[in-house]
Order: structure tokens, then C-alpha cells, then sequence
């Protein structure tokens, strides 16, 4: 597949040279080339289960539908800690949704951790998509995943409305706290302190 995507890139180049020359019947034959070689990628494409990027790399559904990679172990014992203690020490405050997905200024996203407001939940009418930022949204970095683009991702949520982020960074066996305006805190040892949404909780209890 790439070969054939560089070659329409070389034809195109060579036409554009052709056209410039004033020699047009070889910019029509590197044209003609051109057709032929997007009539074989179009093939290609359409040949290319909906799992498979064009370059071979598997993408699974949930990063299809979720925009991140697929968890990993240490992603799920973290994520199950932290979803434990929260509900076991704050579920009287809190509404604790993992995996839900929120459509923020237009964009689609799928946080590991939400926190909302308690209320109560009309079980008859179904959200497939919220729309109200949540309080907390808690981001497990994954080993294919930078820092700074989940740094970023923290500030897009914050301009959304949401008012504290948590990115927990397993590599580094630490959590990193951002709220709006203020610069981020990260914490390695001792208990997390979110004064914003008054919750602490203890670095061990997230690393168990």
C-alpha cells in the first residue's frame, strides 16, 4: 500500500514538471498513471477489513469507537483501584461512571473515570452521549501514549468546563492533578489532594 501511494505521489510531481515544460502528452500519460494507481488503491481499500489501517497496524473496535488504546493490565488494575476506593469512600457525593462517553464542545470523549454530581437516575430514559462536563475526568496514560498529548488532552478538557484532571502515570508510579489557571501538581508518595472536588486519596491505594 505505501508503495503504491508513493508512486501516485512521484507521478503526480513528474506531471506537474511535464505541465511546466509544456510537454502535455507526458503530463497526460503521468495523469493517466496517476488514474490507474488510485483505481488500485481504491481496490485495496475497499478489500481492507475496517479493523486494519492502511498500514498493516491493527486497530481494534475499541480504539475505533473510543480514540485510545486498548487498556493494558496495569491500565485495568488501576482503573478497578481507583474506581473501588472512589466509590467506597465518596459514592455518597458522587456519581463514579468509568468507560462513559461525553461529547464536549463537539468532540467525542471516553475518560477512564468520570465524577458527577449525586442524583438520582431515571433508569427510563437511557444518555448514550453526555453533554454535562463532568466534575473530575481521570486519564490512565497508556505506553503508546505521550505525556505532552495527554497533557493536552488534559487542558482541552478543562476548557470544556470539566473542573479537575487527573492523569495517572503508571511508568512513573505517580498521579498528576490539573485544574484551570493554576499549574499542575503531581504526586508520587503521600495521598492525592483535589481541593477543587475535596477528594484524597492515598498514591498506594491507586498502585496496590
Amino acid at each position: 500500500m505505501k508503495s503504491v501511494l508513493k508512486v501516485i505521489k512521484t507521478d503526480w510531481k513528474r506531471s506537474k514538471e511535464a505541465v511546466a515544460l509544456g510537454n502535455r502528452t507526458q503530463a497526460r500519460l503521468f495523469c493517466q498513471y496517476i488514474l490507474e494507481n488510485t483505481m488500485e488503491t481504491a481496490e485495496i481499500l475497499a478489500e481492507t477489513p475496517i479493523e486494519t489501517s492502511i498500514y498493516g497496524e491493527i486497530i481494534s473496535d475499541y480504539e475505533l469507537e473510543r480514540g485510545k488504546p486498548m487498556p493494558s493490565k496495569f491500565h485495568a488494575i488501576i482503573q478497578s483501584n481507583l474506581g473501588f476506593y472512589l466509590r467506597s469512600r465518596y459514592n455518597s457525593r458522587f456519581k463514579i461512571l468509568t468507560e462513559l462517553s461525553i461529547r464536549l464542545q463537539s468532540k467525542k470523549y471516553v475518560p477512564d473515570i468520570a465524577l458527577y454530581d449525586k442524583d438520582a437516575s431515571d433508569w427510563r430514559e437511557e444518555e448514550i452521549e453526555m453533554t454535562l462536563p463532568p466534575l473530575l475526568t481521570v486519564e490512565i496514560e497508556s505506553p503508546s501514549q505521550g505525556t505532552n498529548e495527554m497533557k493536552a488532552k488534559a487542558d482541552k478538557y478543562l476548557a470544556a468546563g470539566v473542573k479537575s484532571v487527573w492523569l495517572v502515570m503508571p511508568a512513573l508510579g505517580g498521579v498528576m492533578v490539573f485544574h484551570a489557571g493554576t499549574k499542575a501538581r503531581f504526586y508520587s508518595d503521600g495521598d492525592v489532594i483535589d481541593d477543587v472536588v475535596s477528594i484524597r486519596i492515598p498514591v498506594d491505594e491507586i498502585f496496590e
